[in-house]
């Protein structure tokens, strides 16, 4: 999205709870400006584990109960690890199998089965015929793990443009919102955010997203990521990883509008490829694209 002379843009004032708040809206999306002043401030990013299995294309990962789930190949395999015994558990292979990206998932707060030992697992998964989530139910089988897709969410992309290129998705699984952020459009120019309601497993096998189910959209202008990875939402703000060669992050206040980037590679060191963003008991790693798992020691600013 490039402004200029023929772009709507407005300022509207809203009441939010008492507070006079002011949002830019271009095109019909809420304007995030650039603010280095948003508290998440890391004092060192420290390695922490070899991942297993070696440089396999590892992709996005989530934890519960201390353990990380991580993708690789896509999703075509699933490394079950321990990350406080730093041990691979197992690996599975997946019934979705498709070597498409899989630069982001999530666990929700949902349990397919009462017995089962981790809640549904959200996927994203993009390439030439895919632009959905994958939602996969993990499970024991007498000692044995086990993986079963039970639902696939399409995204829509047929008005919406940024939503034809690679987009991602992150749940914000307390409030049951999943936020889809893309922006790998020809020329890249700006960074775009869609929120929708989460689907219910119950809803059906496969659901299929409209434009009229997007509750509300944002926009960074002028500052794209060109190699989008995954993400999480956390303490109110939207965290998205950025890797290949830029080995970003970028920490988004989608209800103050407001945006600031941390550059891992300049600041930290971070030469390998940032995949996925995952907290472990209050503490927060990075799963890598192979070279490691690495610990986020913040500072007390």
């Amino acid at each position: 999205m490039i402004i200029d002379e023929n772009t709507k843009r407005d300022t509207v004032i809203v009441d939010n709870n008492d507070k006079k708040d002011t949002i830019i809206i271009a095109n019909d999306f809420i304007v995030l400006d650039k603010d280095e002043s948003i508290h998440f401030n890391i004092e060192k990013v420290d390695y922490w584990m070899r991942q297993p299995r070696g440089n396999r294309g590892k992709q996005g990962g989530d934890a519960y109960n201390g353990y990380l789930c991580q993708f690789e190949g896509g999703h075509s395999l699933l490394d079950i690890i321990d990350i406080k015994n730093k041990q691979l558990i197992t690996t599975i292979q997946p019934e979705y199998n498709e070597n498409y990206p899989c630069n982001n998932a999530d666990f929700s707060n949902t349990l397919y089965d009462s017995q089962d030992e981790f809640p549904l697992l959200y996927s994203s998964q993009y390439g030439k015929y895919a632009r959905c989530i994958v939602v996969d139910r993990i499970f024991k089988q007498g000692e044995n793990y086990k993986i079963e897709t039970v639902q696939r969410i399409d995204l829509p992309c047929e008005k919406e443009k940024p939503l034809q290129y690679s987009p991602d998705a992150i749940l914000d699984k307390k409030n049951g919102f999943i936020y889809v952020y893309a922006g790998k459009t020809s020329p890249i120019t700006d960074f775009y955010i869609y929120q929708f309601r989460l689907p219910k497993i119950e809803d059906g096998k496969v659901i299929k997203l409209k434009e009229n189910d997007i509750v509300s959209r944002w926009v960074i202008l002028n500052d794209p990521a060109y190699y989008k990875q995954g993400g999480i939402f956390i303490n109110g703000l939207l965290i998205t990883m950025e890797g290949k060669s830029d080995n970003k992050m970028r920490i988004i206040d989608l209800e103050n509008h407001r945006y600031k980037l941390i550059d891992l590679k300049s600041d930290f060191g971070a030469k390998w490829e940032p995949e996925d963003i995952f907290e472990v008991d209050g503490e927060i790693f990075i799963a890598s694209g192979g070279t490691g798992i690495y610990k986020i020691v913040f500072s007390n600013e």
